[in-house]
């Protein structure tokens, strides 16, 4: 991004601070040396700790004379340099970097992002490389950052990455300070909406305006793959608004979330998702679909739901009209289909899935309806019954429903088709 960032920052303050080596060596005095320290608040980053600088020059005439070492609790950086010879640049490598997440990457975080949660707590060590030419206070090339093993979470907003590692690239230019040119990051554990996503694998790169282009994000959830298409991130006010391709994602894994429709089931569905994420209001639920996957054999058993079949089918088949009395009870025999509907909707049956569709909806003014699942299927065991097909409407806050389960704030409405 096109920001000075904790990681260029000591570098390009420590070449301001020395005026003294800016021309050619050849014209420095035979044998001088010395040493210049002193201190650098960073005002832009509030709760940032000063840094302390040390430039020194070597005057035993060695290929990379000068040193420059910046240090603050969290942040050690060191450099070498070579003097500009006969009006070509200088050369500067970084021999040794490190910046700790906790205490550099909040400061850099509220002086750059809109809203942060307060308990958000960031851990991990970035170390840092780097070579390229200067002169004067033309500082040019490029660094490299590598975080292995981080962590990152917010209590407040429900969630939590572990096993982060990066690999990042800045370019480095007069104008523009610094360019993000490329990074890929890698997490190893994700939990958000009371779910949990592994292998998490993100690329991307700086585009115009101090944005990033997300080029690609996938992950492992819900037993299958989870693949975002690409969108643009604007660090300055953190959001994602994009739409998410599920990949063969496990019906056992999506079953938690209507605990009081379906007592277990297996097979695979596909779909898509809209995906509505910020720093300032989390994770949200968005609109999508999910339907089964062709090559996949589903099966489910309900929960139990007394009279969820059999409140539309009579326990037997009225002959004759009911003024018969008697009569019309004796050539009255049992439906055959009823045994069957009532072992299924008490869970006793297990049923074959034959078609499956999930549509979410975003929560309106009172959440009238955040999901609704169609379902048609077959008793696993072969019976008289041919096909069962019906609705499952489920009413209020999606966020309530897939946090929490179902609850006091959310129902459930089934429905005969």
């Amino acid at each position: 991004m096109r920001r000075l960032c904790c990681i260029c920052l000591p570098l390009l303050c420590a070449a301001a601070l020395c005026p003294v080596i800016t021309g050619h060596a050849a014209d420095l005095p035979p044998g001088l040396g010395g040493e210049l320290t002193g201190k650098l608040a960073v005002r832009a980053l509030q709760g940032a700790p000063p840094l302390a600088w040390r430039v020194s020059l070597e005057p035993t005439g060695t290929d990379e004379p000068l040193r420059i070492s910046v240090s603050a609790p969290g942040l050690n950086l060191e450099a070498v340099a070579a003097l500009p010879q006969g009006g070509a640049a200088g050369t500067w490598r970084v021999v040794r970097g490190s910046v700790e997440l906790a205490e550099w990457l909040r400061p850099i975080l509220q002086a750059n992002v809109a809203s942060l949660p307060d308990d958000l707590a960031l851990t991990g060590t970035v170390k840092v490389s780097g070579a390229g030419t200067w002169q004067g206070s033309d500082l040019r090339g490029s660094l490299q950052a590598r975080l292995l093993d981080g962590e990152a979470q917010s209590a407040a907003q429900g969630w939590s990455a572990r096993g982060l590692a990066l690999q990042a690239t800045v370019a480095l230019d007069p104008v523009q300070v610094a360019v993000l040119q490329s990074a890929q990051l890698t997490l190893a554990q994700v939990e958000a909406l009371g779910l949990k996503a592994e292998d998490f694998r993100l690329e991307l790169a700086g585009v115009d305006g101090n944005r990033l282009e997300v080029r690609r994000a996938d992950f492992s959830a819900l037993g299958g793959r989870v693949a975002l298409m690409p969108f643009i991130f604007d660090p300055a006010n953190p959001a994602v608004r994009t739409t998410a391709d599920l990949i063969g994602v496990a019906l056992d894994q999506l079953a938690h979330l209507l605990p009081d429709a379906l007592a277990e089931a297996s097979g695979r569905v596909s779909g898509r998702i809209a995906v509505n994420w910020s720093f300032a209001e989390g994770a949200r639920p968005g609109t999508g679909s999910l339907t089964m996957s062709d090559a996949s054999q589903a099966t489910l058993r309900l929960a139990a739901a007394p009279g969820f079949l059999t409140q539309h089918m009579p326990a037997r088949i009225a002959l004759l009209p009911a003024w018969l009395g008697p009569l019309a009870k004796w050539f009255s025999p049992e439906n055959p289909a009823y045994d069957t509907l009532r072992r299924i909707e008490l869970g006793e049956l297990p049923l074959t899935v034959d078609r499956l569709r999930m549509e979410l909806y975003p929560d309106g003014p009172d959440g009238p309806r955040s999901a609704v699942v169609e379902i048609s299927a077959r008793p696993a065991a072969g019976s008289i019954v041919e096909q069962v097909s019906f609705t499952v409407n489920v009413a209020g806050p999606l966020r309530e429903v897939l946090e929490l389960g179902l609850n006091d704030r959310a129902s459930l409405d089934f429905g005969m088709k």
